[in-house]
């Protein structure tokens, strides 16, 4: 998956983890380090619950982004494919 990032925060955070709940899990595969008011659109391979582990395009998720700071932010989406 790509999700696209804006840190509001005054300091730099750096992206440990992505949870999408009730599907799955990845870490960041490229920089996962966002300076303070900047934005950056990272990538995450996903592993997945085999039971519910598909993303459905327009369906709402809610996502769970970790930072290595210990802060977790959350938020809801709807997927979209990627043509």
């Amino acid at each position: 998956i790509e999700l696209h990032i804006k840190n509001e925060g005054g300091a730099t955070a750096t992206i440990s983890k992505v949870e999408i709940v009730g599907v799955g899990t990845g870490s960041p595969t490229d920089t996962s380090t966002i300076p303070a008011g900047s934005e950056s659109t990272i990538t995450v391979n996903l592993s997945t619950n085999s039971l519910t582990g598909k993303v459905i395009p327009g369906a709402t998720y809610t996502i769970k982004v970790y930072t290595a700071a210990g802060n977790v932010y959350s938020t809801q989406i709807v997927a979209e494919s990627k043509s």
